[in-house]
């Protein structure tokens, strides 16, 4: 429990740390809603936040790092992204349980159209088992999938790049000692 409390606060500190991404140049731009979903049950908590990155080698973005995130079919309020360029993001999804963290990290790789809006949306599946990534275009009403690459390794920062798109889970042993009462 203890270190599900430090990984909370530790990622609460970075959040407020890391830069806002925020488009210097608004002349090209198009907007980006972040959103997620997930089926698991009795969880103590859930998170879902993204991360711009200036390219995959996950160079910090000059524009800013923290990307809005919101764990809802709607997805977050929209952020004006860069447009005619490829545009590198990483979605990340954490949860605990008593003795557990499980997370999944996805980055993609896209080029948005000027004045378009798009949504990404992170799926969580059979208990963080298995995780997706969508990308959809979503400036006429209806949602059309876009294509997107995505790197090797999701970018994060960890010092060991996890595998991207793969789940990972902590699980901690606890073990009771019985004090003799005196």
């Amino acid at each position: 429990m203890f270190r599900i409390i430090i990984t909370a606060l530790l990622a609460m500190a970075l959040a407020g740390c890391i830069s806002t991404y925020q488009l210097k140049d608004r002349t090209k731009s198009a907007e980006l809603i972040i959103a997620g979903e997930s089926n698991s049950t009795s969880t103590t908590y859930r998170v879902l936040y993204a991360q711009a990155f200036q390219d995959e080698d996950c160079r910090p973005n000059e524009n800013g790092t923290h990307l809005n995130g919101k764990l809802s079919h709607e997805g977050s309020e929209p952020v004006l992204i860069l447009a005619e360029a490829d545009f590198v993001f990483t979605v990340r999804y954490s949860e605990a349980r008593f003795s557990q963290t499980r997370r999944c990290a996805i980055t993609a790789k896209f080029r948005p159209s000027e004045s378009h809006r798009y949504k990404a949306k992170l799926v969580s599946l059979g208990e963080v088992d298995r995780c997706f990534l969508s990308i959809f275009d979503v400036t006429t009403g209806t949602d059309e999938q876009v294509a997107f690459t995505m790197p090797a390794h999701a970018c994060t920062y960890e010092a060991d790049k996890p595998p991207n798109g793969q789940p990972q889970w902590t699980i901690m042993n606890y073990r009771v000692i019985l004090i003799p009462s005196r």
